[in-house]
């Protein structure tokens, strides 16, 4: 889908990835991150299906094996939706990767609010401030692009608790 594939300037060079126990995209420090599809391909006459392959991968589609891997542009998001996760679902398995977007100049990646848009599709309105600061990455991402891995102890060690005072 060449039509929404973007060049490495228009994408930022730090994006991050909550890994989890029950994602759908496998990750190992020696072969990096990988979807569950790594055989599914798209062209340009395949817009429809495409289109239903963002929706399913966004609608958090169980039944779909999906081709692609999220990412988000804003760490902070990306650190309280792991931090939510931990919390809601006792997930302890929760891992926050740094990805080198530059380590991916051969890769497909798309903004996923773009195709949203463009193809007018249908996802939760829970969801949709996560799109705005999501992309999506086309089957791999290669060990060597990430950074940094944090656990859910080192990012809340590294947070201030907030004081509140009654005056």
């Amino acid at each position: 889908m060449d039509m929404f594939g973007l060049h490495t300037d228009e994408i930022p060079r730090i994006l991050y990835r909550v890994q989890y126990r029950k994602s759908r995209t496998a990750y190992w420090a020696d072969r990096g991150l990988e979807a569950r599809d790594i055989d599914t391909r798209y062209n340009e006459e395949d817009l429809v299906e495409f289109g239903d392959a963002v929706q399913r991968h966004l609608n958090w589609d169980r039944q779909y094996t999906t081709i692609f891997i999220s990412l988000f542009s804003d760490r902070s998001h990306a650190e309280n939706w792991m931090l939510e996760r931990h919390s809601r679902f006792h997930d302890r398995d929760c891992t926050f990767l740094e990805i080198d977007m530059n380590s991916l100049r051969d890769h497909y990646v798309f903004r996923a609010e773009e195709i949203v848009d463009t193809l007018s599709l249908s996802v939760p309105t829970a969801a949709q401030a996560s799109i705005a600061k999501e992309y999506l990455v086309v089957h791999h991402i290669p060990p060597i692009a990430v950074l940094r891995r944090q656990t859910v102890h080192d990012i809340t060690s590294k947070r201030t608790p907030s004081l509140y005072f009654r005056a």
